[in-house]
């Protein structure tokens, strides 16, 4: 029987689903993939009895879900895409891009004197803070804060590089979604970004310009989720049809790919393909099926979804605070667990409840903003 499910819409539960299941695996990527940022008391105690070149299992698995900034900016591409059709899309995009940024200040105007005061009076920090990052992290530089606050210095937390690739991405956006526009989405344009974008990594990696580099080379994932939408939208999926054979084939990439990308990464670079490109052509593949597979609909397979929606909603939290605890911060409790596992949870809960906390603050600031503006 054929079935067609390339293209299918997604909603906003299954975006926060994806936005829940990446954030998992920023925080697992960042919290056992490197062992050199342990401290040096940390051994690590495995719940797997499995090694790989070394590594444990969970560290294998770790450096894997480095994939997980595709599925983000995909989710980003697909999101901006769906809520422009209308005509007020690009007044959403402002107001995305003004939220984000808001947000992004918010974590600055705590985190950062939090750090300089932490580093100050009890000297925390693990070895990746003091000795492979700098002992002057944590020390106040006007010129810093206010590239930080901009998106263009990672000096107080090297996890937010994220952040100046976002907002370039952002930038972008309505050139993008001009481009790829409703009813004018082809095959011809498409394939032109894909080479836009291509040479203009290829040439931004030779005169090592930075802001090009990041973004010709993550762009990929971005312009994947708006054809992803826009085709969507145009009832392409009415004529995309795949034999049975599809779930078998996405629960093999979904599995597989991870490992094979950590392991060809270095020779995709090599060859001048950033690996996000790779990344999108799967996730163009996998995402409608993993959104929408039977096995979230009912017992334990929805209960587990219900969770990783709550925690996309709070995706944004959470991944600009969560290297805090695991590097800067706390990092002596954290890592003192022991168990690899639980170690990630300690992390991950930690994450969660400042998330919880950090919105809350914005929304009563919003709040007041709102009353005064009126």
């Amino acid at each position: 029987m054929l079935r067609n499910f390339l293209f299918r819409p997604l909603s906003t539960d299954d975006s926060a689903l994806l936005k829940g299941v990446a954030v998992c695996a920023v925080v697992f990527h960042h919290v056992l993939a490197f062992p050199e940022r342990w401290p040096d008391f940390f051994r690590e105690i495995s719940v797997f009895p499995v090694f790989v070149h070394g590594l444990s299992l969970e560290s294998v698995c770790a450096k894997a879900a480095a994939v997980s900034v595709s599925v983000f900016l995909f989710v980003t591409g697909y999101g901006f895409a769906a809520r422009a059709r209308n005509a007020d899309g690009y007044r959403k995009w402002a107001s995305r891009f003004i939220a984000f940024l808001s947000r992004f200040w918010l974590v600055v105007a705590l985190y950062v004197p939090l750090g300089i005061w932490l580093h100050r009076h009890w000297g925390g920090g693990s070895n990746y803070a003091k000795e492979f990052l700098g002992s002057t992290r944590f020390v106040w530089n006007t010129e810093d804060f206010v590239l930080t606050l901009l998106g263009f210095s990672e000096r107080y937390n090297s996890e937010w590089w994220f952040v100046g690739l976002y907002l370039m991405c952002l930038l972008t956006m309505p050139v993008l979604l001009r481009v790829l526009a409703p009813g004018a989405t082809s095959l011809l344009k498409v394939i032109f970004l894909f080479i836009v974008s291509l040479s203009v990594f290829s040439i931004s990696s030779r005169v090592d310009f930075w802001p090009l580099v990041r973004l010709s080379a993550w762009i990929f994932p971005v312009l994947t989720g708006i054809v992803c939408c826009r085709c969507a939208q145009e009832g392409i999926r009415e004529r995309v049809r795949f034999l049975p054979g599809e779930w078998a084939l996405s629960i093999f990439l979904v599995a597989i790919y991870p490992f094979a990308r950590m392991g060809f990464a270095r020779k995709f670079e090599n060859w001048g393909i950033p690996p996000s490109l790779v990344d999108s052509i799967v996730l163009l593949v996998c995402v409608p099926v993993f959104c929408k597979s039977r096995l979230w609909e009912r017992g334990v397979g929805l209960f587990v979804r219900k969770i990783f929606e709550g925690l996309g909603r709070e995706a944004i939290w959470i991944w600009l605070v969560h290297s805090f605890y695991c590097y800067y911060f706390f990092d002596q409790f954290v890592y003192s667990i022991g168990i690899s596992i639980v170690v990630f949870m300690c992390v991950m809960l930690m994450s969660l409840v400042s998330a919880w906390f950090l919105n809350g603050w914005f929304l009563y600031f919003q709040g007041c903003l709102i009353k005064k503006i009126r």
